[in-house]
């Protein structure tokens, strides 16, 4: 017999028939090849059935052993009618993938065409309204990159319908049809964008180069260095909302990096300078909080009844809140000394004390809510106190 023609299946088979001295071994051999890729389910596998049924119908033209043909034939028959099976499966499959494929591109093809005719709504941008180096500009923002949101979904969706045209089970005609229709909305689609694109980074690149060329230029002082440092975090985070260029990108980070570590330093050098200024400045001794409160106590420990008490509690600003509640203490429990006194001193001594409640109580009630909670606490049992002495002076002297 002639020697068989050329067939596409694997080199891994066509050694191993080479192997066979018998028909009958090689027909074997081959029914087991088309048993596995039956077995496999893919349309690849199953072309290559059809060229190892090929090859074994040549087999079965040589001279074949009759009772082996038999039973080789019969496993070839049951093999040839479960592939035709699986065809009529697979074309099934086919038509309704492609059915679904052909109707996601219509819709896609609908809602682009819509686009084209009315353009992308324009829709605010929150990150951009915050920034003040893209103010000048931020209509052309605005657009573009509403416009790239839009063409952003349709070239994501055209991609992902590609692969899944590529990696689904069709005819070659329907698979080169769906191609051509993805190839022609892909032309509408991915030109616009790449053109969106280049423009909103040109814009982009140029605004954060002039606001990092001025920060290093002109701005000096340390709160407008702290301002433009959070204008750099804006535009960072600006540069992740639009869609740019991969170059745009990766140089407007590099700038604006670059820019804050020149802030750093800038606000480090003045924090030194300020610092040295600082050190050279005569040191004039102020009395601590500590020395002061011991003054006034021993002030007032002199005092069993100073007449000066109003002005001596409020000569001296440099006490803290805690200490200035301490000493207000201590003035009160003075009072309290006089308020016994004064009923036998006579109206004049009354209507002083009353004076001096009446004054020190305006002078808390401005001071209170400006300490913490339980200082505040402490104050108003303090302020209560004070009243309830103003009330019996008033009824006293007017009793």
């Amino acid at each position: 017999m002639s020697k068989p023609k050329e067939h596409r299946l694997p080199e891994e088979l066509m050694s191993k028939l080479s192997l066979f001295a018998t028909y009958e071994e090689r027909i074997e051999c081959v029914l087991d090849f088309m048993q596995e890729m039956l077995e496999a389910r893919e349309a690849l596998h199953f072309r290559e059935f059809w060229e190892g049924r090929s090859l074994c119908l040549e087999f079965f033209r040589a001279s074949v052993e009759p009772t082996a043909r038999i039973k080789l034939w019969e496993r070839y028959s049951q093999l040839c009618h479960e592939a035709k099976q699986l065809k009529e499966l697979f074309e099934e499959e086919s038509s309704f993938i492609t059915e679904q494929i052909e109707k996601a591109l219509d819709a896609v093809e609908a809602n682009f065409q819509q686009f084209f005719e009315r353009g992308s709504q324009e829709e605010t941008i929150s990150a951009l309204q915050e920034a003040h180096t893209l103010q000048a500009h931020i209509e052309q923002y605005t657009v573009l990159q509403n416009e790239l949101n839009q063409l952003n979904v349709y070239a994501s969706r055209l991609s992902s319908l590609r692969k899944e045209v590529m990696k689904s089970d069709m005819r070659y005609n329907q698979r080169k049809r769906l191609l051509h229709r993805l190839q022609s909305l892909g032309d509408q689609v991915f030109p616009k964008r790449k053109q969106d694109i280049r423009q909103v980074s040109e814009l982009f690149g140029e605004d954060v180069n002039n606001f990092v060329e001025l920060t290093l230029v002109s701005i000096k002082k340390i709160q407008d260095l702290k301002q433009a440092r959070e204008e750099i975090k804006r535009l960072q985070h600006i540069s992740k909302v639009l869609t740019l260029s991969t170059h745009t990108f990766t140089q407007t980070r590099l700038r604006l990096s670059e820019c804050w570590d020149a802030i750093k330093n800038m606000l480090k050098k003045q924090k030194h300078e300020h610092q040295d200024k600082k050190e050279r400045e005569p040191v004039i001794h102020q009395p601590t909080e500590n020395e002061q409160l011991v003054s006034l106590r021993r002030i007032l420990s002199e005092r069993q009844l100073p007449e000066d008490w109003y002005e001596l509690s409020h000569h001296d600003e440099q006490l803290s809140a805690s200490e200035q509640l301490e000493f207000d203490k201590m003035v009160s429990d003075i009072r309290d000394r006089e308020e016994k006194l004064v009923r036998d001193s006579g109206k004049e001594r009354i209507e002083k004390l009353l004076k001096n409640v009446k004054e020190q109580l305006e002078i808390w009630r401005h001071e209170q809510g400006a300490s913490d909670f339980s200082l505040a606490i402490a104050r108003a049992d303090l302020v209560q106190k004070e009243k309830e002495r103003l009330q019996r002076l008033e009824e006293f002297l007017y009793e």
